[in-house]
């Protein structure tokens, strides 16, 4: 098990593809913590973003508020939203709020006739700390929406993998699957971030940007279980090869034994040949000695 630093973590999930198989001897937990950094991380980016598009655009805080919140005036409680301003499509996200706050909250509490120019005022006098607010809540509703972006895409780009294994013929548990999934999808979520915040500054849309941060997603985890199978073909090879370096050698040792035992049953043959001739010569030697005489 190696310990894996976070930006080695992102340099294998964007880059480093052979080396996801890192990845699988892990907890499952730890590609979890990956996606939660990463959405903070892209969250805190695509806030600031938010934010700044304020300055960018509108150049204050007053003229945002000018440009997106219809005109209003609070009359006994109740909101009184110039009509002309319902029809603009710009203050239309606006207008559903305050609807929504006019048919749920009573506004008795609010002075009788406080209007928009009344608003700007009281945001004006605590900018910091409305600025410091927003950028909080729009960092939380950044960081779940990405966070759970990112975990949907996760399943959809482990059900490709699931498919590959099965026609590779590779059991895998599921959770490493999705783990591997969820790196493979790296790359996707950052992407779409950065499209994100061109779109609104830029006002460009691409049609086929929907499609493709997903295919992206299938092509990582495609090119990451050929890969592994790939290895897996190679171990293969390597174990075949070893196997077969050990028969072999087995083999020669067996040989060498079989030489061995048929040289000592030589050796023994000759020395029992030897042995014979040696006894057949004394043999031979005592017919040989003259008889004693009387």
């Amino acid at each position: 098990m190696e310990k894996i630093t976070f930006f080695k973590r992102l340099k294998i999930a964007l880059i480093d593809l052979e080396e996801y198989v890192k990845f699988l001897g892990e907890k499952f937990s730890k590609s979890i913590f990956f996606v939660l950094k990463i959405s903070l991380l892209l969250a805190v980016i695509f806030s600031v973003s938010n934010i700044g598009y304020i300055f960018y655009k509108y150049k204050s805080v007053s003229n945002f508020i000018t440009s997106t919140v219809p005109d209003f005036s609070v009359v006994d409680g109740k909101l009184q939203i110039n009509e002309e301003d319902k029809k603009s499509k710009e203050k239309k996200d606006a207008l559903t709020v305050m609807e929504e706050i006019d048919d749920n909250i009573d506004l008795k509490i609010v002075n009788d006739g406080y209007n928009r120019d009344n608003f700007i005022k009281d945001i004006n006098d605590n900018l910091m700390y409305i600025l410091i607010t927003a950028f909080l809540g729009i960092l939380l509703a950044n960081f779940l929406e990405i966070s759970i972006f990112w975990l949907f895409n996760a399943i959809m780009t482990s059900i490709v993998g699931e498919l590959l294994l099965l026609m590779s013929r590779i059991k895998m548990k599921y959770r490493y699957v999705y783990a591997m999934s969820i790196y493979a999808s790296t790359l996707s979520m950052i992407l779409t971030v950065i499209y994100s915040i061109i779109r609104m500054y830029f006002d460009i849309y691409i049609d086929i940007f929907d499609y493709i941060y997903i295919i992206i997603s299938y092509i990582y985890i495609t090119a990451v279980i050929l890969m592994i199978r790939a290895e897996l073909i190679k171990q293969q090879i390597e174990i075949i090869k070893i196997v077969a370096q050990k028969k072999e050698k087995k083999l020669e040792e067996t040989k060498e034994e079989n030489q061995e035992e048929k040289d000592k049953k030589e050796d023994k043959d000759e020395e029992k040949k030897d042995d014979k001739k040696d006894k057949n010569k004394e043999s031979d030697d005592l017919d040989d000695e003259p008889g004693e005489t009387c």
